[in-house]
């Protein structure tokens, strides 16, 4: 009976026949099995722990990759019959490096600077809108002709979990013959250059 006493000592230990002495052995790797299990089945967890953060994580990467991608509004043209579709058409030319329609975009002045300067203000990236987006807010009217429209300029680091910088500005914009036409728009849509009185030597 020394073999069925899970407590057995060294004396019983040695006093069994071979058969016992297995079965003694099987009793001793119980043991084991018993402690065994529970640090693999810690590890296990542990396991599964590490993969479920490493699945949340993915998907916060799978999001933030999403809204960063998407955070400058939706990529097609809307109709340019309000001051705020004009700005949000003319920023989305710019990111789409279609300078002919953003340059039509400005209001008709002797100040206006010619297409070339436009053009060349954006691709010699002096004026660089590439991680940068707007938001657009409310519209406020002076009269009928003119139009202020306030926006929200949205700098993204690069980073997909690092937080964007904004900067509130206002746009301004007068309304021609053509339809509205955008006066004033803040850095790096606009060149500070532009609309200045030209000077004659």
């Amino acid at each position: 009976q020394c073999c069925n006493d899970r407590m057995v000592t060294p004396s019983r230990w040695m006093g069994c026949s071979i058969f016992q002495t297995r079965v003694l052995i099987l009793i001793e790797f119980d043991y084991a099995i018993l402690i065994l299990p529970i640090a693999g089945g810690a590890t296990m967890k542990q396991d599964r722990f590490l993969t479920g953060i490493l699945i949340f994580i993915a998907l916060l990467v799978v999001i933030a990759l999403g809204i960063f991608l998407m955070r400058g509004n939706d990529l097609s043209y809307s109709l340019d019959d309000t001051p705020e579709s004009v700005v949000r058409n003319y920023v989305l030319a710019l990111q789409n490096m279609d300078f002919e329609r953003a340059y039509g975009y400005l209001s008709d002045d002797d100040q206006k600077p010619d297409y070339e300067t436009f053009r060349y203000s954006f691709l010699n990236q002096g004026l660089d809108t590439t991680n940068t987006s707007i938001q657009i807010g409310s519209t406020r009217y002076s009269g009928n002709d003119e139009a202020f429209v306030d926006i929200t300029i949205v700098y993204n680091s690069g980073g997909i979990f690092s937080s964007p910088n904004t900067n509130r500005e206002v746009a301004s914009l007068v309304k021609q013959t053509q339809g509205w036409k955008i006066t004033y728009m803040p850095y790096p849509f606009w060149g500070w250059e532009w609309y200045q009185p030209k000077v004659t030597g």
